[in-house]
Parts: structure tokens; C-alpha cells; sequence
């Protein structure tokens, strides 16, 4: 789905999974950090995915609300039309 977009937007799902390990590593860094236990560190790398997860869907059902691809299309209309014009 998100092929049908321009480059910016496939640059931006890339930069999103580059943050989600980005993110897993540091808390990995940081749960050895503190030692806590693996049951203990597991419980709270569980709870940020739920959470992230839930920010995410509503994130997602927001944006599905506010603009629609048949919406995206026409703001893009008047930019295709001058562009085959010239």
C-alpha cells in the first residue's frame, strides 16, 4: 500500500522501522544497564510494545479520518494538470 505513495512517505515508514530498533537496542542497553532481572525486563519490553502498538492504531484511525487517499488525489489534481500543461 504504501508503494502507491510518493517517495517522502516510503522514506518515512523506513525512518519509522529504523527508530522501532533504534529503540529495541536501547532499551536492551539499558535493562542490562540496571540489572534488572529477564523476567523484570521482559514484563516492561512487552508493556512499550502494547503501548506503542495502541499509539499506533490511534495515530493511524486519526489519520484515516483526516485525509483519505481519494483526498490526497485531489490536492494532487491541480499539481498533475500543470504539470502535463507545460
Amino acid at each position: 500500500m504504501l508503494g502507491k505513495f510518493s517517495a517522502k512517505y516510503i522514506s518515512a515508514a523506513s525512518g519509522g522501522q529504523s527508530f522501532g530498533g533504534i529503540l529495541a537496542a536501547l532499551a536492551a542497553i539499558v535493562s542490562k544497564w540496571l540489572g534488572a532481572s529477564p523476567q523484570h525486563s521482559a514484563f516492561v519490553y512487552f508493556m512499550l510494545a502494547n503501548a506503542l502498538l495502541v499509539i499506533s492504531i490511534v495515530l493511524y484511525i486519526t489519520l484515516v479520518r483526516s485525509v483519505s487517499k481519494q483526498d490526497f488525489d485531489d490536492m494532487r489534481a491541480p499539481i498533475r494538470q500543470a504539470q502535463h500543461s507545460e
